[in-house]
């Protein structure tokens, strides 16, 4: 087990595999990217020196140099000369880099079922007279005062009414005539 303090003070939990097919600079490569994927260095932190991981490690400083230099490549680290490796700041191309998320599988190993089958029977259903379209938003006609609007719209003179806005709150006359009409119904607007 490793550990190292600030510019160093994080804690390495994952040794080497000395007996595995991946090379030990992969291995390293990955302890570094698991460290800064999942948060625990975040952008800015400065990294230990190319020695001092080869010595936590007990590695060759080229096998950690060609970790860094794999690292850096894929843009999760930066280096200045003379200060120092730090992870970079846009790691987010690395984070969005894996494939997309395979939602249909996550639906199917659920509990629930796709409802598409449900979806298609509502809309089937939606058609029915007697039957009320919640799925569009839409007022059953008979809900809507036809009779009403009409007589209102034909004693309005035609070139008071316009398609637009004339102002934010809309047409003035048109205001008017509404007011009117809930004036006489008791409502003060």
């Amino acid at each position: 087990m490793l550990s190292f303090k600030k510019g160093a003070e994080h804690e390495v939990h994952r040794q080497l595999n000395r007996h595995s097919d991946i090379p030990l600079y992969k291995q390293i490569e990955q302890i570094i990217k698991e460290k800064i994927l999942q948060g625990e260095w975040p952008a800015g932190t400065k990294i230990p020196s190319q020695r001092k991981l080869a010595s936590m490690f007990q590695v060759n400083r080229s096998t950690v140099t060609a970790a860094l230099d794999e690292l850096t490549a894929q843009g999760l680290l930066e280096g200045n000369r003379g200060g120092g490796t730090k992870v970079a700041n846009q790691i987010w191309s690395e984070l969005t880099a894996g494939p997309p998320l395979d939602w249909t599988s996550y639906v199917r190993s659920g509990i629930h079922r796709p409802n598409s089958m449900t979806v298609q029977e509502i809309n089937r259903q939606e058609f029915k007279e007697g039957v009320i379209r919640l799925g569009t938003g839409e007022l059953a006609p008979e809900l809507l005062p036809y009779q009403q609007m009409e007589k209102i719209l034909r004693g309005a003179a035609s070139e008071r009414l316009m398609l637009g806005y004339e102002e934010p709150k809309g047409n003035r006359f048109t205001r008017e005539v509404l007011a009117a009409h809930l004036s006489r119904k008791g409502v003060r607007a």
